[in-house]
């Protein structure tokens, strides 16, 4: 469900004052359900779990816990199995990180607890996380007694190395994002033992099979796409489950466009999602390698997350590709990280784009600076997904919109690709090919 006209800043977050409150009586006021986008509340800080997570009381009595917008800390000894250490650029270890979650918790605890703040929302998250968190920026007083809470903590525990960013979709992203990479390139806190170009080479191997979910296959503007333009295939095994899109007997997974540097995938292969089941598989390797085919830069990798991609099955942000991370690190220390901002200047020096199913779509300026880019040199790689069925069909459509606004012909096809024979886990729609176009240069190990 979309609304364009009523929402809280993104078409899929719906907000209506349409209540049927003659029949259910859960309409009435209550303490404590005023927070809301656009609104600064005063609160008190009750006690600091760790880095990024604290307990405050309200100025009207009411309490809550806060999980703060956009960053991550390393979690403390007594949650390291929760740690993902794939998450922390440059970085192996995970009981150092277990450690740096201590000084971080402590740091927290120095600049806020006891303290009054100023807490406040983005309009691009909802206000709540799935576990009844708060989710807010907090402003405080970082000259302990100056009076004025003008240090934002959340940028300030990234600029002093004790966070990482989250990738997310909310508005200050790429602002803490830079934050960040200066703290990386001066060594502050965590990053002290960051070091992305000495990272171990991670899942590069010769192309022997490529894992596939959730896939739709590709066709072009005008119907099927030539082989000659398809390097990866489906196995013969699979099938299509057609929406109205074109047929094939051979069913073409990924596609090119070397005119305009672009390329489409039909499936999330870069998802951390089946990542338990499909670490034996040559994905990584075949995108990487596609991505240098497609462009002739030598810089790092982005990936869009500032169209609604965030928190969705049929989409990605950095955030869900942390194991791909580690792969393009272990390739020399290529970078890999999100942009929300798409414009010349964000996708200035980088190697690639990816892009994965909006629920925004792009400005006019947006598509214009993409264009730019690939004529510049730059890849475009547009991930698909078949699940864009199982919301709206706006996801489709809208990725299909950037293809054809760089000058592209290649389009995500309305189908699903099944297999029953080669998948993973027994799921048709988990596919395994081997099914390959060897007249490309993308099936040997990448380094």
């Amino acid at each position: 469900m979309t609304d364009t006209t009523h929402n809280v800043g993104s078409d899929y977050q719906p907000l209506t004052n349409e209540f049927n409150d003659g029949m259910f009586p859960v309409f009435d006021e209550r303490d404590g359900l005023g927070l809301e986008v656009g609104k600064t509340f005063q609160a008190t800080v009750t006690g600091v779990i760790d880095g990024d997570t604290i307990d405050v009381e309200f100025a009207d009595g009411t309490t809550g816990e806060i999980r703060l917008l956009g960053i991550d800390t390393p979690e403390t000894p007594k949650n390291v199995d929760y740690e993902s250490v794939e998450e922390w650029e440059g970085i192996e270890d995970d009981n150092y990180l277990a450690k740096r979650g201590e000084v971080a918790a402590d740091w927290a605890t120095t600049e806020l607890d006891g303290k009054v703040i100023d807490v406040f929302f983005d309009s691009k998250e909802p206000v709540r996380d799935p576990f009844g968190r708060l989710l807010a920026y907090v402003r405080y007083d970082a000259d302990d007694g100056g009076g004025s809470r003008d240090t934002l903590y959340n940028q300030e525990a990234v600029q002093q190395g004790h966070a990482r960013v989250y990738d997310s979709n909310m508005s200050k992203h790429d602002d803490f994002l830079m934050t960040e990479l200066d703290a990386r390139a001066n060594g502050r806190g965590v990053w002290q033992r960051s070091d992305p170009s000495n990272s171990s080479e991670f899942r590069d191997r010769d192309v022997s099979e490529v894992f596939v979910p959730n896939a739709s296959s590709v066709r072009t503007s005008t119907g099927t796409v030539a082989d000659s333009r398809v390097p990866l295939f489906a196995a013969p095994t699979a099938t299509q489950d057609l929406n109205g899109g074109v047929s094939y007997s051979t069913i073409p997974l990924a596609a090119v466009d070397e005119a305009v540097n672009t390329g489409l995938l039909g499936g999330l292969s870069i998802s951390e999602e089946h990542d338990a089941d499909s670490a034996a598989y040559e994905q990584f390797t075949f995108v990487t390698n596609l991505l240098n085919y497609l462009g002739d830069g030598s810089g790092e990798v982005l990936i869009d997350g500032g169209h609604g991609q965030f928190g969705h099955d049929h989409s990605l942000s950095a955030e869900d590709a942390v194991y791909y991370l580690r792969h393009l690190e272990g390739e020399g220390g290529v970078g890999f990280r999100g942009i929300n901002r798409i414009d010349s200047a964000g996708l200035s020096g980088a190697r690639a784009l990816v892009v994965t199913p909006p629920t925004v779509p792009y400005t006019q300026s947006e598509v214009d600076a993409v264009s730019t880019f690939c004529s510049n040199g730059g890849a475009l790689l547009l991930l698909g997904s078949s699940r864009t069925e199982d919301l709206f069909d706006e996801p489709r459509s809208l990725l299909n919109d950037i293809a054809a606004g760089v000058g592209s012909d290649l389009r995500l096809n309305e189908d699903r690709v099944l297999d029953d024979t080669n998948n993973v886990n027994n799921d048709p729609a988990l596919l395994l090919t081997s099914n390959v176009n060897t007249a490309f240069p993308l099936f040997s190990k990448v380094s």
